[in-house]
This record gives C-alpha cells, sequence and structure tokens, in this order.
C-alpha cells in the first residue's frame, strides 16, 4: 500500500498498479476481499490468513487519508463551501482527478458555480471563459490537485473542455487542456487540445449519444494517463526524436508501460502556447480550423498553418 495507490506485485507478471482514485468498490467476504476499479477491473485477495483483517483495515485507512487530504484541498480553494457540501464532492477529485459538470451537479447543484466563481478570479479566466463558450457545457471537467512539488507549488487546477456536435461548420472533434497552479503569475504554459475520435470518421457523424459516450470514455483515459504521470506534459508532446535522447528515457519507460500515454500521444493535435490574449485565441481558432478540415489523424497543427 502506497499514499495514492495500491500496488500488486505477482512472482511472474508484471506489477499492477490500481490508483485509490479508480476504485469504485471494494467487496468483503468471509475469507477474502474483492476491489473493483471503474473499468469493471476486479482484483480478489485471498489466502492471506491472518493478514487479511490488517490489510482490510490499512486499505481503508490509506483510502481515508486520501479523501481527507482532498477534502482539506478543496476547503482552502473554496472557503465559503459548507464541509457538508464538500464530504458530498470530494469522492470526485480524489488524487487530483477531474469530475465534470454534470457529475458534480448530480450530488451538489451549488458546487460547480463556487468552483467557476474561484476560477473567474485566476490567471486562466479569460481562457476558461472562452474554451467554455466552444465545449459541451455538461461535459465540461475540473480537477484539483495538490501542487506537483508539495508544498512548493501550491494547488494545480485543471480543466477538461470537450467540443463536438453535429454542426460541422463549428469547431468539433477537440478536447482542451488548460490548467494553472495557485503560485504562479499567470496561467499555463500552453493550452493542449487532443482528437476526440478519428477525422476521417468525424464528418460523418449522425449519432450525438456515441460522440458523449466516446467524450467520456476519452475523459477517463485523460485522467488515468495523467495521474500516472504526475501530470507531466513533455511525454505528451515530445517528437519522437526528442524521445530518443538519454535525457528522456524516464518517458520512454513510462510509454512502453502505459497503453493510455500511447493513446494520448496519438490523439495530440497541437499546444498553443499563452502569449497575448488575442494571439492565443487566434491560435486556439486556427488550431480548431485545421482539426476539422485535415482527414489524416497522423497531422498535427503548429503555429502557421
Amino acid at each position: 500500500l502506497y499514499k495514492t495507490s495500491l500496488v500488486v506485485i505477482p512472482e511472474q507478471n508484471d506489477p499492477l498498479r490500481i490508483p485509490f482514485s479508480e476504485i469504485q468498490e471494494i467487496i468483503e467476504g468471509d475469507y477474502d476481499l474483492s476491489v473493483i476499479t471503474e473499468d469493471g477491473l476486479r482484483v480478489i485477495f485471498s489466502m492471506m490468513g491472518f493478514n487479511l483483517d490488517p490489510f482490510k483495515q490499512s486499505l481503508r485507512e490509506a483510502m481515508g487519508e486520501l479523501d481527507q487530504g482532498t477534502r482539506a484541498l478543496i476547503t482552502g480553494m473554496l472557503p465559503a463551501v459548507s464541509p457538508q457540501e464538500i464530504s458530498l464532492v470530494a469522492h470526485l477529485f480524489r488524487d487530483g482527478q477531474a469530475a465534470s459538470r454534470s457529475e458534480i451537479e448530480s450530488v451538489s447543484p451549488v458546487f460547480w458555480n463556487e468552483l467557476e466563481r474561484a476560477i473567474s478570479c485566476s490567471p486562466i479566466a479569460e481562457e476558461y471563459a472562452y474554451l467554455k463558450s466552444l465545449a459541451r457545457q455538461d461535459k465540461i471537467c475540473i480537477g484539483v490537485k495538490k501542487g506537483l512539488m508539495g508544498e512548493l507549488t501550491g494547488r494545480y487546477i485543471w480543466c477538461l473542455f470537450p467540443m463536438y456536435s453535429l454542426d460541422l461548420t463549428q469547431p468539433g472533434n477537440a478536447l482542451a487542456m488548460e490548467s494553472f497552479s495557485s503560485t504562479e503569475n499567470g496561467g499555463g504554459k500552453a493550452t493542449y487540445f487532443f482528437r476526440l475520435v478519428s477525422r476521417k470518421d468525424y464528418p460523418g457523424s449522425v449519432d450525438l449519444d456515441a460522440l458523449h459516450q466516446e467524450a467520456d470514455i476519452f475523459i477517463r483515459q485523460i485522467n488515468r494517463c495523467l495521474l500516472a504521470i504526475n501530470f507531466r506534459r513533455e511525454p505528451i508532446y515530445l517528437s519522437e526524436e526528442k524521445l530518443a535522447e538519454p535525457l528522456y528515457i524516464k518517458y520512454r519507460y513510462a510509454l512502453a508501460r502505459l497503453p493510455s500515454l500511447r493513446e494520448l500521444r496519438a490523439r495530440f493535435i497541437g499546444r498553443v502556447s499563452h502569449t497575448t490574449p488575442e494571439q492565443w485565441r487566434r491560435d486556439v481558432d486556427n488550431l480548431l480550423k485545421f482539426n476539422v478540415s485535415s482527414r489524416s489523424d497522423l497531422e498535427q497543427w503548429s503555429k502557421g498553418q
């Protein structure tokens, strides 16, 4: 048991890491314990003898400590929100994962408004407002995490904006990611964009529910991947040539071990640097136009296209 995950180390196979944020249910039997993840993976711990009960207790304590830390983090960010409201939603943000507006409002109708109010006073207020205007409102996600270097970087807040519709004249088939740290004077250094479905398939989309489902699946993949790589951006956007350099050997190892990271790289469209607000918006518009006009999933956007 680690601070944020459960790791199973078989005698012959590769280690299996199960983040606490992905555990959906724990079922206690008389002589075993089943851990079920969001993706339906079921891991059964049995034949543990007298070690079973201490293991059960330690697992629940570790998950409880993580939830307690999440509640404290949210309280520091949103002091006006009542402890009761925070307790209702804290599990959605466990270990920094992002939760959608629809998920949050189904539990606490007031909490989403408080999150947006906090972001409206942040360095990414303008970027958030513009990306929100392009996105599916109920699918927008927000995550809150302790700074990537502990106390040195305060709170890290990140947002996901799924953009899609059946109207091909509108920007679509994309998911934007924006973030900032509470200790930074400005917002993040760039906004990252990913392709939702194949560019060959998107123009023929006639089923909005199918696109909703694709968005939900991809959001879970992004959550899983970013938590696994501790929200580092370089393994997502660095070229294959750069990744071949000795400096990035740890990222090559991560690519070999994480299918979700390989998928994220395959869907990466490009990133838009935060220069001036006007230039940022023009570049965002150009990237989204490029994305719906291209028919090759291998093409990435670069400034000037």
